[in-house]
């Protein structure tokens, strides 16, 4: 609270002030006082509405310098990785000369290693770039897309003894969608149930019609996933076990771009799961009849690659 001193003062020296008057200057005093404490507030907010926002303009510049070096550092991984991986796909199939037992053994943990560091590029420059493609909607069959995407899973499944299986209904509505994204989705959330299973579990992917969607569930049977993380495992590069001993790689990119990709279809995707109880993931996707092309608006680039499994 603002005090000060007001003074009054008359030309002639014998008058004096009544109660009355003095009143009315203190009156007057308060108001000053109140105005004046308004001003210094007001500057004082102003001060730090402009530092909060010369904050924000920095943390959103190193934000962008962030991505633009995940991004550039990703494009400089992958490009000499294709190189080496197609010399070591070579040489483990003898393509120069005849390997031992133990030089294949060796040979194929460092391709495996490789394409798992590529995958993690690749990730990374799809998470970047979401924003900036355009998605190819058009009436997509998930009888045609689940099947496909389970197909090349299951050799990788089958190391574990892993089963994968789907039910599907008899007749299920075809959906408004980017075949190849939605295929990129399932694709993660498999390679997550693969990951995450113990040897010899079954994971299970169902699709069931809802009103004006079609939702699709994976489910497996791994150690679970606690409620405090279920809405933070989608954030890109969250991991639940973050330490440097943890015992599933990854760059805790796969869930961010299932959220990203469903989010631009118009549906949701989220988790039910309890530790020690397995986790099921399910998204949606509107059914073809509910929508058209013309209500999505297309973003700015093309999305010209196919998602491989």
């Amino acid at each position: 609270m603002w005090e000060g001193l007001v003074k009054l003062i008359d030309s002639d020296s014998r008058r004096t002030f009544d109660v009355e008057q003095v009143s009315l200057c203190q009156g007057i005093a308060n108001v000053v006082g109140n105005a004046l404490e308004n001003a210094y507030l007001y500057q004082s907010l102003e001060r730090r509405a402009a530092a909060l926002e010369a904050a924000y303009a920095e943390l959103k510049q190193a934000d962008q310098l962030k991505e633009e070096l995940l991004q550039n550092l990703s494009h400089e991984i992958q490009t000499p990785l294709m190189h080496v991986m197609g010399y070591m796909e070579l040489m483990y199939n003898e393509a120069f000369g005849p390997l031992n037992a133990e030089q294949r053994e060796k040979l194929s943990f460092v391709v495996e290693r490789a394409r798992h560091l590529s995958e993690l590029a690749r990730n990374i420059i799809t998470v970047q770039a979401l924003q900036a493609r355009t998605l190819h909607m058009q009436p997509s069959s998930l009888d045609e897309i689940l099947p496909r995407v389970i197909s090349q899973w299951e050799p990788e499944a089958a190391k574990r003894s892993i089963s994968l299986k789907m039910q599907l209904p008899d007749k299920l509505p075809r959906v408004m969608a980017d075949p190849n994204r939605l295929a990129e989705v399932v694709g993660h959330l498999l390679s997550n149930a693969v990951k995450f299973s113990p040897t010899g579990a079954p994971i299970e992917v169902t699709a069931h019609e809802r009103e004006g969607v079609v939702e699709v569930s994976v489910r497996d049977h791994g150690p679970g996933i606690a409620p405090e993380h279920h809405e933070r495992i989608f954030r890109r590069f969250y991991q639940v076990d973050g330490g440097v001993s943890r015992k599933h790689g990854g760059a805790g990119l796969g869930l961010a771009i299932v959220q990203e990709v469903i989010t631009q279809h118009g549906g949701r995707v989220w988790v039910e799961s309890e530790p020690g109880q397995g986790s099921t993931f399910f998204f949606t996707v509107p059914k073809a009849s509910t929508v058209s092309t013309a209500d999505f608006e297309p973003t700015t680039g093309v999305w010209d690659e196919t998602w491989q499994g």
